[in-house]
């Protein structure tokens, strides 16, 4: 499954889309992952876009159209560069120039602060379009991308899984999941196949580390809540 009802095949040869929500975007980015697909993910709402590039399954870039995602924005908040010294590079860059370029080249960051600074911000969009309750996805695939042949040393990690439920944890409310774990419809919880092999890619912490020994063969929800006492709600 990529989000929704839409059915997505190993291969990915024509371009996929859907409605966007939390809970389908969960199930679109993890489909991407764990399917290992390459191609951009584009996310509206209203006129507003969030795209991440993937290879192989996992978010290597972004872009947003976002005022604060801008790079002189974000570089501020982060405290990395102050405000007044943003605006003074904007206000000198000639045509054909960019502001990354032009901090660099002054010496005020190096490329390596604001590369390890991307990286930083691509984990924060990975979980981004999860603000967002409504609006609408695109994948466009490129299935001629030799992943293979592309050294792994250039890929920025972003820890895809963890980034994915740090942002469920910020972004999604006990409130808006619990109706649908409990539902009479949903029977009990069960793991996927594949649980015990990506688990632990999402670094959860205790104790829902042990979630699936909880879980095992199957469970209810309120089996699950006696296995996991926690009061943070989470």
């Amino acid at each position: 499954m990529l989000g929704g009802h839409t059915v997505v095949k190993k291969k990915v040869e024509s371009v996929a889309s859907g409605e966007h929500g939390r809970q389908e975007y969960v199930r679109v980015l993890f489909a991407l992952y764990r399917s290992q697909h390459t191609g951009i993910l584009d996310i509206q709402f209203g006129k507003k876009s969030r795209k991440l590039y993937f290879l192989g399954g996992n978010p290597v870039g972004y872009r947003s159209d976002l005022p604060e995602d801008e790079i002189g924005r974000t570089l501020v908040n982060a405290n990395l560069l102050p405000a007044k010294q943003v605006n003074y590079f904007r206000e000198k860059l000639s045509e054909g120039e960019n502001l990354e370029h032009a901090i660099v080249m002054s010496g005020a960051l190096t490329t390596e602060q604001i590369a390890k600074h991307k990286r930083a911000r691509l984990a924060t969009n990975i979980g981004s379009p999860l603000m967002w309750g409504s609006g609408s996805w695109t994948f466009y695939p490129r299935p001629s991308t030799q992943v293979s042949r592309i050294d792994p040393a250039l890929r920025p990690d972003a820890d895809t899984l963890a980034s994915l439920w740090r942002a469920v944890q910020q972004h999604v409310s006990m409130d808006e999941v619990f109706p649908t774990v409990t539902a009479p419809k949903a029977g009990m919880a069960a793991l996927d196949p594949l649980c015990g092999a990506l688990f632990g890619g999402f670094q959860v912490d205790s104790p829902f580390d042990a979630v699936p020994d909880a879980i095992a063969d199957g469970s209810s929800i309120e089996e699950v809540f006696r296995k996991l006492p926690d009061t943070s709600g989470n």
